[in-house]
């Protein structure tokens, strides 16, 4: 049971998550970040809606079977598979992107030995002279993703322990995944805007959603829970739809697999530590609010990440080391 539906399924969803990213992509040019953020905001609708389905489905059927009718769904992918094919807009960006960045490469690359690094992520990727912008980028993204699922777990009993009704607790989480999913649609459509910068957009929703952890851990009135509840699920939606725009960005179409490959790797892990970590602490403490607390300051620090690599980025591109494409 662990193997199949862990490890199998697992390894199969991240399979099929990069893919559909990269290869959206590929194919748009001029609305690429509103196209990503459709794709992107389809996880959190998918979300919200099987969380209920499955629930009626393991009352009518039983695990088994509800089991069997997801596993029939999932078939379904197969089909969504097949229409993906590679699109011709990051070839046509490459060359561009070769040309805007080849005297940086040279220059960064001699100050530099990337054998090593080129074992692991690829000669191309190693070789940008973005990749110290990648480096803080996914840090932040880490300690982002460690604190963005602690509210999912840790925010109902707090919410409880502060006098809220369970199922109004519950509901929390509903409001969540409703406003990630329309952050996510908002941030596409942001991103594609000439005088909008991703990496910003990034920073702006990551600082603006660090002192939501804390109130959380402060508060008792049902809807100011639900309006902090609906900001952070908004805010959350902004950054993880505007990831693609900023790695496009920095590395162009043709280096955004490796990279978003990359970035997602590091992310599963944090994800899988945040909520125990914040458990612990519970634990520790004996408050359920003080999960918040750990979310918060994971955040926080992400926001310090989130600048450097804005300034980076502007110090790279002043000195003509990097272009961003």
């Amino acid at each position: 049971m662990i193997l199949c539906y862990s490890v199998v399924t697992g390894l199969g969803f991240g399979l099929m998550y990069l893919p559909s990213i990269v290869i959206v992509s590929q194919h748009f040019t001029t609305r690429r970040a509103l196209a990503t953020g459709i794709v992107l905001c389809a996880a959190g609708a998918g979300t919200f809606l099987f969380a209920p389905l499955t629930e009626q489905l393991v009352e009518h059927l039983g695990w088994r079977g509800a089991m069997r009718v997801l596993a029939c769904t999932c078939l379904g992918c197969v089909v969504c598979g097949m229409a993906m094919v590679p699109g011709h807009a990051g070839k046509e960006e490459s060359s561009e992107g070769e040309d805007a960045n080849k005297s940086g490469q040279k220059d960064y690359g001699n100050k530099v030995d990337r054998k090593f690094l080129a074992k692991i992520i690829g000669v191309e990727l190693s070789s940008t002279p973005a990749l110290f912008v990648l480096f803080l980028l996914t840090m932040g993204d880490c300690l982002s993703a460690l604190s963005l699922y602690i509210p999912y777990t840790h925010l109902p009993p707090a919410a409880i322990a502060a006098g809220i009704s369970p199922s109004n607790a519950a509901f929390l989480i509903s409001a969540i995944g409703v406003t990630n999913t329309a952050g996510r649609l908002v941030s596409g459509w942001l991103s594609d805007k000439p005088s909008i910068n991703p990496m910003l957009l990034i920073l702006v929703s990551i600082m603006a959603a660090s002192p939501t952890h804390y109130i959380f851990s402060m508060i008792s009135s049902y809807w100011i829970f639900l309006t902090l509840a609906c900001i952070f699920g908004f805010l959350t939606g902004v950054w993880v739809s505007a990831i693609p725009s900023a790695l496009v960005n920095l590395v162009g179409v043709p280096l955004l697999a490796p990279a978003f490959g990359l970035l997602t790797a590091f992310r599963g892990v944090m994800v899988l530590s945040g909520p125990p970590l914040a458990g612990l602490v519970v634990d520790m403490v004996g408050v359920k609010g003080s999960a918040m607390i750990v979310s918060g300051v994971a955040m926080t620090v992400a926001s310090g990440f989130y600048v450097l690599s804005v300034i980076v980025s502007k110090r790279l591109s002043a000195r003509g080391e990097y272009q961003a494409l």
